[in-house]
């Protein structure tokens, strides 16, 4: 997964609420699914909710940062079913 920020860089008019872009590979997604004994929709979630916390700026490329994201991605894909 990957996230295009809208809020960083020149400001463009009317992005005020958009908060960019996300971009999964439903290839990885997969793959992935078959290591962790997952299944793809499983994996496409994780990936969704991970993305939508690196928008919001939330940041894993520290250990305290990392820590940080696993707990909300866990807490949010909790609620969502």
């Amino acid at each position: 997964v990957i996230a295009f920020s809208a809020q960083e860089g020149k400001y463009i008019a009317g992005t005020d609420k958009f908060l960019g872009d996300i971009a999964i590979s439903l290839d990885a997604a997969e793959r992935q699914a078959q290591i962790f004994k997952s299944t793809p929709k499983e994996e496409l979630k994780l990936y969704l909710v991970h993305g939508v916390l690196h928008l919001l700026g939330y940041d894993d490329l520290t250990k305290a940062g990392f820590k940080m994201i696993a707990k909300r991605q866990a807490e949010l894909l909790k609620r969502a079913g």
